[in-house]
């Protein structure tokens, strides 16, 4: 696709979400120009350029007036809301990916603890308005933002581990040993010392089971303080191994036969699809988006933080039965590989793309839509013999002496507004409109002719409706019309311009030399071909012309709404709890929210990647949970900061 794709980023460090544009990037999105676009540099500048993006320090205004070919825009994390907006006023196409768990009233809080002044809530609203397509990446996410604007679910993707059989075969059984695998960043928010803890509950005295933690990363105060706190729940048992953060995974889950997961901070976290790509059921918690990842009990279970025994008795089941385990563990598998590849996530990045901005098709009038050489016949009325094998021109096809008669008869007026269309050609124009492509005639007018221009526009507006006359381009010169492909049946097209798009030749008897293009025989069969240009510009991600709608992507997926209030996951009455009422405490409408704010041992939803990471977490979030007023607000002598 011509253009560029621009990429701006709340900034180049070490993220999960910068993570999920490189995924995007790497995976083929786009095969044109891109543009990462950050307001400071960081350590990701050569990751992405490694990934063959430009990188640019600055401001979206500057690099929009200099960049005049942006085709479509993408904004990456909550923070980005003011680019949002610059862009809609500009009507750049944009896409707009959040990452956060911040429902209203967290948001601001959240701005503050980052000390952002570039923005505040009502930036977000506004941009939730305007955005020309919000993507969320999961259903439950939508319900906590006031999303005004169209919107789409793209669950997150991991790389397909072709070898994970391989891994399940290879793993060392070590006396029938259970392991359980913890993974991930070892902060408060992952909430391994609850791991660690109900480890310990369900292993009693066995010697059959054992659990290995990674992710410890000794950077920052909170870290170091939070590690030292789980190697106090560990207290040197000897089944329990504690592990720096690594980079590679693939080893650990090479050893592991069950994941244990009991974060209470999550969106949508990559290591339950790793785990599931790899084999494992997943033992996890309800919070979130993760009821949208697996099914509980068909992939593993899924749990309330605080069901302790839930978590007990789960771990007993995986460990005692490896039957289960097995039927756990693969039901998961086929799950992930349905849903959660890396392959699956930029295919439906790509679809949301081409929606925003369109494969842009030109067609050519004479010889392509409208049956010219039909048409002349007619008007020839077999003057002489007429070979089109000769020449593009009609007046070299026909002997010398009628020459100019030739000429004459294609200047007449009248001549263009009644040409017959090529058989099929209307409806499968229409059909290749609804298929996704944006369609735009761009044709030649004949110089000399007094009507010409004026013919070619009534024969569309006939034939295809007034939009689409709004859609006729007339020029001699068609390298200098921007677009992906141009369907002509001229044989060699030059101009003053190196072409945006790549040609597809209509068939025709003068033009037969010309082989190293695809080749469009009759309407009928206008996929082929295209799939063909697209292939040759190097598209990865080529789409399906019958199944273009978005919509389907859901298509085969579970409606996740019913698990929900099946697990529990019903919404809370979050405004009444915010005010300190017990009305809502125990999570009537909303409950979904109460994992976002002062929830036991949590994070204060900050980017475990910025410099300011501040975890709270509320000492009455019991007595909050047994639907007591005390603890229901905050105030300083209830959060612990650390």
């Amino acid at each position: 696709m011509y253009g560029t794709v621009l990429v701006c980023t709340q900034n180049l460090a070490i993220s999960g979400a910068n993570q999920v544009l490189l995924n995007i990037l790497n995976g083929g999105f786009f095969e044109g120009v891109v543009v990462v676009l950050s307001p400071s540099d960081g350590p990701l500048r050569g990751t992405f350029e490694a990934a063959g993006a430009a990188v640019r320090i600055g401001v979206l205004q500057d690099a929009l007036s200099q960049l005049r070919d942006v085709r479509l825009a993408i904004c990456n994390t909550v923070m980005t809301a003011p680019q949002v907006i610059e862009l809609a006023r500009r009507r750049v196409p944009h896409m707009w990916i959040l990452h956060e768990w911040w429902p209203k009233g967290i948001l601001a809080k959240e701005l503050a603890a980052r000390n952002i002044t570039f923005m505040t809530e009502d930036t977000v609203n506004e941009a939730l308005t305007v955005c020309h397509r919000c993507i969320c990446v999961c259903n439950a996410q939508t319900e906590i933002y006031d999303i005004k604007c169209p919107k789409s679910v793209v669950f997150v993707g991991v790389p397909d581990s072709s070898n994970a059989d391989k891994f399940q075969m290879s793993r060392p059984q070590e006396q029938c040993v259970t392991t359980f695998l913890c993974m991930g960043i070892v902060c408060p928010r992952k909430n391994q010392h609850t791991t660690v803890r109900l480890f310990k509950k369900f292993a009693g005295d066995r010697k059959d089971v054992r659990l290995i933690v990674v992710g410890a990363r000794y950077i920052r105060d909170f870290e170091i303080e939070y590690i030292d706190k789980v190697k106090a729940e560990i207290a040197d048992d000897p089944r329990i191994e504690l592990h720096d953060v690594t980079s590679d995974p693939a080893s650990y889950y090479q050893q592991a036969d069950v994941l244990l997961f009991n974060s209470v901070n999550e969106v949508t976290p990559l290591v339950l699809p790793e785990a599931m790509l790899h084999g494992l059921p997943v033992i996890t918690t309800n919070i979130a988006g993760i009821p949208e990842m697996l099914k509980h009990q068909e992939h593993g279970f899924v749990l309330d933080p605080e069901d302790d025994e839930g978590f007990v008795s789960a771990m007993q089941k995986v460990a005692d039965n490896p039957q289960f385990r097995a039927k756990l563990g693969n039901a998961g598998r086929k799950h992930a590989k349905a849903h959660f590849t890396l392959d699956a996530m930029v295919d439906n990045y790509a679809k949301v793309a081409r929606e925003l901005a369109p494969i842009v098709v030109l067609l050519d009038m004479d010889g392509t839509v409208v049956d010219w050489d039909s048409g002349f016949r007619q008007a020839w009325a077999n003057r002489s013999v007429i070979d089109r094998t000769k020449s593009y021109a009609m007046e070299d096809c026909v002997p010398a002496e009628f020459r100019e008669e030739a000429k004459q008869v294609m200047m007449s007026p009248g001549f263009f507004r009644h040409l017959p269309a090529f058989p099929n050609a209307i409806k499968e124009v229409i059909k290749m409109e609804q298929a996704g492509f944006q369609i735009w005639f761009c044709t030649s007018p004949l110089l000399g002719h007094p009507t010409c221009c004026q013919e070619k526009l009534e024969w569309i507006q006939e034939h295809f409706g007034e939009e689409y006359v709004k859609r006729v381009i007339l020029c001699q010169d068609k390298t200098t019309v921007r677009g992906d492909i141009l369907v002509d049946d001229k044989p060699t097209i030059t101009g003053l311009h190196n072409p945006t798009w790549q040609q597809c030749i209509f068939d025709a008897p003068y033009n037969q030399a010309q082989t190293d293009l695809p080749r469009m025989s009759e309407w009928s069969d206008w996929e082929t071909p295209l799939k063909k240009v697209l292939e040759r510009s190097g598209m990865k991600r080529i789409p399906s012309f019958r199944e273009n709608d978005l919509k389907k992507y859901a298509d085969g997926l579970r409606d996740f709404s019913a698990d929900l209030k099946a697990m529990g996951m019903y919404l809370s009455d979050y405004a009444n709890w915010r005010q300190g009422s017990t009305k809502g405490a125990k999570g009537e409408p909303r409950a979904l929210l109460r994992q976002v704010q002062d929830a036991y041992m949590q994070e204060a939803m900050l980017s475990s990647e910025e410099p300011d990471d501040i975890f709270c977490f509320r000492q009455d979030y019991r007595s909050w949970r047994k639907g007591r007023a005390k603890g229901c607000k905050p105030d300083s002598s209830s959060m612990t900061l650390c």
